[in-house]
Order: structure tokens, then C-alpha cells, then sequence
């Protein structure tokens, strides 16, 4: 109103429909109170949109219908029809996954790249269900606009005290949970602690007699008896169910219950990492935490990326201003998007719907819904309802799961379902490209997954008609 005081020359670009930063103090009020602070304004509706079909145009159009404050437009293209979106209810979270998986090795096999491909969720704590398809199915991808799964830092505390208890003379990986959650353990206290300990390792130091009686010991009194308590627990215990006792005797999940958005989702990845525990310890008999370790090590290390680029995974605020020839919507539930807070407020739910709009008018071409009759939320496994956006997206096309996934076991298959040649049989010696070299030795009865015990990551279940494996032929 200042700028434009005097010549009241002044001319505004924005869209209400896509305004979702409002916990960052974006307004899309402002765009209606332009009208009103200037006279005779003239608005100008751009309307046409050059980057998708009229098929996701009109997803897009359905669903923002149902939010009331908003300037009335509707978006329209002279491009083709397109493809029909397909919205497909999963069994669990790993179904869905593969679901993603199927869909994107098949289209590269019509000429697509890995870089047409976009993951979209609400919350990023979803993606590691997705990072561990693509690995299996070495399938390329990136977080864009944030962390890898074993990247984010709520995760890597938690492995870092892990860790405590399978390298505890590791003094870095000490340092970097001393002092969280908060124990008043600044710089000049860790300094002072060194400088104690001399040439002893800090732990040997910490868990000694004569620490006891150091001024520091106060503060750190519970943090050393409880490692202690720990310490005679570990043995005894299975590993996931030791991994969830030191989150709860430590209070990691306590530390992050504020319960904004961010808490939220770093709650969610620390749920995440212990049912990937629990997952490690079914798959692996006999596993031990070390193993876990270093299974997570593998993986973080990895570096998959192709010369035909890489699938992105995002949360739908990190891809706003991007596109992509295909878009899968995962997640699609009540509680998860929309989030479960806005069901007691207008304003929240609009928001989540914007965000429902902007995730659709990324696609160029292709458009997948999906979400899950159960998922592993909060440190336990929920029957999950669908997003009432999928209803609102006024569509029937809706694609039924084909085959069970629970554990990854896919060989429980439908009655209009034939078995599978993949042309591998059990003794087959394979060549996985995330894996490395292996040997069948099972393969279920519908022909679907093989049985692979691997050389450097031990036995995996891995689907033989989207695994990429190749045979490997010893020399004569």
C-alpha cells in the first residue's frame, strides 16, 4: 500500500489454490484483500494451463471445488485427454510400494526415465518404505529437497545410541548423544570430560568408580545407570525389542513432543527405524544388533544413482514449482493426508486440500493414487481409512491389489492369477545390481519371489519379475 500510494500502479501474480506455507506466515487472505484496499481493481484469471492433460486437469479442478475460500476458476487445456488416473487400495505399506515399483519398471519399458518419476507424500516418514522397494528392486532414487531415511538426524541419534551398545569405546558416536535430550552437557562440560578421561576411552571413563565423584556426575548419573541397566538387558533380549527399550528408557520420542508438524514427523521416523528393526530380525534368524548395524551402514553408503538419472521422493511442499511426466500420490489416508489435526479446523483442512491440488498439477501425463488398508503409524500397525480426497477426485478407476505382501511374502496369490515363468530356478546363481552376487535357493510356488541367499547381505526375498538379476555363468 506504500509503494503503490502515489500512482497507484501496481500489479500482483499469486494463486490462492496453491498458498501451503501458512505455518511459515503465508497468507492467501492477502490475495483477497488487494480488492479491497484499491479501487478499482481488475483481476485477470490465467486459466490455462500448458503442462498437464485435461484427465489431471480435472482431478484438480474436482478436488479444490470443495474448498470455500478460494477466487472461483477452472483450470483447462487444449493438450489430449491422457492417460486415466488409476487409484489403487494396498494391502500395507509394502504393498503400496511395490505397487509404485511395478509401475515404474514398467513404463520404463516404454521408454520413460527414472527422472520422469515422482513419489509425493504428506509426511516424510513414509519414505522408507519406498527407499527399501527401490533398493530391492534397484530402482535409482533421491529425497529431493531433504535426507535419505538413514540421513536425518532424528534417525541417526537413534543409531548412534545404538550403537553405544555394540562399539561403546566409539567415542563420536558418544559425543553426539551425551547431551541430547538435554542434560546441560555444553562444550566446556565435554571439554572438561576429555580432558578427565586423558588417554581412557570417554565410555570406560564414564562407566568407572572414580567418575562417580567429579562434579559432572550429577548430570549424567541417569544416562550412566541407564546404559548400565541396558547393558545386562542386551543378551537376553531380541533385538527389536531392545532397540525399542533404549528410545523409551532414554526418552528419544519425549525429546520431540512438542507436537508441531516437524516433532510429528521426526516421531514418525523413529517408529519407522524400530519396525525396520523388527523387519531385520524376521528376515534374518539369528541376527544381531552389530548385524542390523552394519546392514544400515550398507545401505546409507550406497550410491545408486544412474547415468539416466533417478526416481525423486518428496514431500509435496519440497516439489512445488516442479513437474513431472508421472506422479504417484502415496499415502492417501485419513489421519495422514489429511493429517489428523485438521479435522477440527477449516482452515487446516483447506490447507491440506491445497496441498492435495498442488500435488496433482505436478503430473504431466500419468497420475497414481494410493493408499493402504493398514500401515505400521506411531509405533503400532492401524487399519488405515482412504482420504476423502479420493472421493472427491470423482473417479472409479481403481485398481484392486493382486497379490499379498505381508513380510514381503508375495506368494499368495489371487484365483485369476497364473503362475510366473521369470526364467530362474532354484540353484541359479544371480547378480543383483544393489546386491551383488547370490544363489537361488527357493522359489515360491506361483514362480513370483525367489529365495536369494547373497554373499555380502545374506538371504532376501526378492520379486523375480521386477528384481533386476541377472544369471551369472561360472567359467568353464
Amino acid at each position: 500500500k506504500k509503494l503503490a500510494s502515489v500512482h497507484k500502479n501496481l500489479f500482483v501474480v499469486g494463486d490462492e489454490d496453491q498458498c501451503i506455507y501458512s505455518w511459515r506466515g503465508a497468507n492467501f487472505q492477502n490475495i483477497f484483500s488487494l480488492q479491497k484496499d484499491f479501487e478499482n481493481v481488475k483481476v485477470f484469471k490465467l486459466e490455462r494451463n500448458y503442462r498437464s492433460t485435461k484427465n489431471i486437469l480435472n482431478l484438480a479442478n474436482n478436488v479444490i471445488l470443495n474448498n470455500t475460500e478460494r477466487m472461483k476458476k477452472n483450470l483447462w487445456t487444449e493438450k489430449d485427454m491422457g492417460d486415466k488416473p488409476t487409484v489403487y487400495s494396498a494391502y500395507d505399506e509394502r504393498d503400496e510400494a511395490m505397487f509404485v515399483c511395478r509401475n515404474i519398471l514398467e513404463l520404463l519399458s516404454q521408454g520413460y526415465s527414472y527422472s520422469d518419476f515422482a513419489v509425493l507424500m504428506r509426511v516424510n516418514a513414509l519414505s522408507k518404505n519406498f527407499e527399501d522397494a527401490f533398493l530391492m528392486c534397484g530402482i535409482p532414487y533421491k529425497i529431493y529437497g531433504g535426507f535419505k531415511f538413514y540421513e536425518r538426524a532424528e534417525v541417526k541419534t537413534v543409531l548412534a545410541y545404538l550403537n553405544l551398545f555394540v562399539n561403546p569405546r566409539d567415542d563420536f558416536s558418544l559425543l553426539k548423544i551425551i547431551n541430547f535430550p538435554k542434560r546441560g552437557i555444553g562444550d566446556g562440560s565435554i571439554s572438561k570430560l576429555l580432558e578427565e578421561a586423558g588417554e581412557e576411552k570417554l565410555y570406560d571413563y564414564l562407566m568407572s568408580e572414580k567418575f562417580k565423584f567429579t562434579k559432572l556426575y550429577p548430570k549424567l548419573e541417569k544416562f550412566v545407570e541407564t546404559i548400565k541397566l541396558l547393558e545386562n538387558e542386551k543378551n537376553s533380549l531380541p533385538i527389536a525389542d531392545f532397540a525399542e527399550k533404549v528410545v523409551e528408557k532414554f526418552g528419544l520420542k519425549k525429546a520431540f513432543s512438542l507436537k508441531d508438524e516437524e516433532d510429528d514427523k521426526k516421531e514418525l521416523n523413529i517408529d519407522a527405524l524400530l519396525l525396520s528393526v523388527r523387519d531385520f530380525q524376521d528376515e534374518n534368524e539369528g541376527a544381531t544388533l552389530s548385524d542390523f548395524l552394519a546392514n544400515v551402514m550398507l545401505r546409507s553408503d550406497s550410491d545408486n544413482i544412474q547415468e539416466d538419472g533417478f526416481v525423486s521422493v518428496a514431500t509435496i511442499h519440497s516439489v512445488k514449482g516442479l513437474e513431472f511426466r508421472t506422479v504417484f500420490v502415496v499415502g492417501l489416508e485419513e489421519g495422514i493426508f489429511p493429517l489428523a489435526r485438521s479435522n477440527n479446523s477449516k482452515a487446516e483442512l483447506e490447507e491440506e486440500r491445497r496441498l492435495m491440488y498442488v500435488a496433482i498439477t505436478r503430473a504431466k501425463e500419468r497420475i497414481f493414487f494410493s493408499s493402504a488398508k493398514s500401515r505400521f503409524m506411531y509405533g503400532k500397525t492401524n487399519a488405515e481409512k482412504e482420504s476423502r480426497f479420493l472421493g472427491e477426485l470423482n473417479i472409479v478407476s481403481i485398481e484392486k491389489p493382486r497379490v499379498q505382501s505381508q513380510n514381503f511374502d508375495y506368494s499368495k496369490k489371487t484365483e485369476d492369477e497364473d503362475n510366473f515363468e521369470s526364467g530362474f530356478k532354484k540353484g541359479d546363481k544371480v547378480e543383483h545390481t544393489r546386491f551383488g552376487i547370490g544363489k537361488i535357493v527357493d522359489i515360491s510356488s506361483d514362480g513370483y519371489v525367489g529365495e536369494i541367499d547373497f554373499e555380502d547381505f545374506g538371504r532376501k526375498s526378492l520379486m523375480l519379475n521386477l528384481a533386476n538379476l541377472t544369471k551369472v555363468v561360472d567359467d568353464e
